[in-house]
């Protein structure tokens, strides 16, 4: 049972997140009582006072900045151009935007989910007129230098993460055909990580491949746990023994797969239709499981203590251990009064309880995927709103700024302040600095 408790029943409770953006005007600040004047009181004897808000927008413009440039010569020193005497607010090289601009366009197109040509429709509202092609151009200039900067960091550690949860999924995405150089869209693959012990996400485009060495060099030596759905590929990177046994040699040595219970009820829910009281059942009991997973969230327990809640008497291992128990009637009775969807829910749960039994070895690890997937809702909301990814090289920019994006999620952060700051500290480092400490994790605003 869930009880909402509201805090604070005052009207005049600010609706902004930043306190300096909230202005209260009290009473005599405003207002003054001419002679013979007097305010209403109750019957205490104070004014009656109630409240009145207002919110207000202060809308942006946009300036256009044109520089003649010329190239300085001198006999004392080497040429140099007149522009690198201005301190131009223009953090990316080739990329004309400033950051304002640069921030409020990303966000438009991979935080809200903003079209292109719907963006455009908005800067020639402010009376700023630009095609398609050049903001384009410059906005896929500006992501491609972003992403050279800080894919060696980011994937770097998002690999030193021991706790994964990992999805995939299909995009449309424009292809060059070779010979003819005509471009075709096809059904292509992106995938995302998501590094829950480094509090990253990572997402993959590598020429759409949903095969193993698409993600191979995340999982090949991974040791620690990671949570996917029954898909063939994730089980190729499972060590299938528990956390306290060793392999025979240091090259055997993999992760451990830990299963989704969401995909395992989803098969039983279609079963439904076709045997109610024994699909219900199962159902019940994974909902016991999820029950228990929400009151250590509720109480904020950790990894450790939720362990030690799963393994209690009556808790999660003895749930488990009851549905696997029936699950044992119905294969060891060859699956008998089944019908075809019940035998395919039955036949996946057993295929992946060997590796859904992780969640009892480490407190860390999920009971389902959903966060990963959710993950994923920012490339299908981008796909419905701009139907599909121009080339494979967009489909590698489209997957770092997803990373960009949920990994402030994960962060609990602003993605325009994030990349406010990242723009600024980016502006005064140097090639071959150590640029870990710019992540969404680390950078601190």
């Amino acid at each position: 049972e869930i009880t909402v408790v509201r805090v604070d029943y005052s009207k005049s409770k600010s609706y902004m997140e930043n306190p300096d953006d909230s202005h209260y005007h009290k009473l005599e600040s405003y207002f003054n009582l001419s002679e013979g004047e007097y305010f209403r009181t109750g019957k205490n004897g104070e004014i009656e006072k109630s409240y009145l808000r207002v919110l207000i927008r202060h809308p942006e413009k946009y300036e256009e900045h044109v520089y003649e440039v010329a190239h300085v010569r001198s006999k004392d020193k080497d040429e140099y151009s007149t522009h690198e005497s201005i301190d131009l607010d223009r953090p990316i090289p080739g990329c004309m935007f400033s950051k304002e601009m640069l921030t409020y366009i990303l966000c438009e197109k991979y935080l809200y989910h903003t079209p292109f040509c719907q963006i455009l429709k908005k800067l020639r509202n402010r009376g700023l007129q630009m095609s398609k092609s050049v903001l384009g151009e410059h906005i896929h200039k500006a992501i491609s230098w972003l992403r050279e900067k800080l894919q060696p960091f980011w994937s770097s550690l998002v690999r030193k993460s021991w706790i994964l949860m990992i999805d995939e999924t299909r995009t449309l995405v424009g292809c060059k055909a070779e010979e003819t150089d005509e471009r075709k869209y096809k059904n292509k693959y992106m995938w995302g990580l998501r590094a829950n012990s480094v509090n990253l996400a990572w997402f993959l485009y590598e020429d759409g491949s949903r095969g193993a060495e698409a993600i191979r060099p995340f999982l090949d030596g991974f040791l620690g746990f990671y949570t996917t759905d029954g898909y063939a590929v994730y089980k190729i990177f499972d060590s299938k023994a528990s956390a306290d046994e060793s392999s025979t040699s240091e090259k055997e040595r993999k992760g451990r797969r830990s299963a989704c219970m969401v995909h395992i009820r989803r098969n039983l829910v279609d079963a439904m239709l076709e045997d109610m009281s024994e699909a219900k059942w199962f159902i019940d009991e994974i909902g016991k499981l999820f029950a228990i997973e929400h009151y250590c969230l509720k109480n904020g327990l950790t990894g450790h203590k939720r362990l030690i809640e799963r393994l209690k008497s009556g808790s999660t291992a003895d749930i488990m251990k009851r549905i696997e128990e029936r699950l044992e009637i119905h294969r060891q009775s060859n699956y008998a009064g089944c019908g075809d969807m019940m035998k395919k829910a039955v036949r996946y749960a057993l295929g992946e309880w060997p590796a859904m039994k992780r969640v009892l070895e480490c407190g860390d690890v999920e009971l389902s995927n959903n966060l990963s997937e959710q993950m994923m809702r920012s490339i299908k909301m981008n796909l419905k709103n701009a139907g599909n990814i121009g080339s494979e090289e967009s489909a590698k920019h489209n997957a770092f700024m997803f990373s960009v994006i949920e990994s402030c999620k994960m962060n609990k952060r602003s993605v325009e302040g994030y990349l406010k700051s990242l723009l600024d500290r980016l502006k005064i480092s140097r090639d071959g600095d150590d640029l870990t400490d710019l992540l969404p994790c680390n950078l601190a605003t």
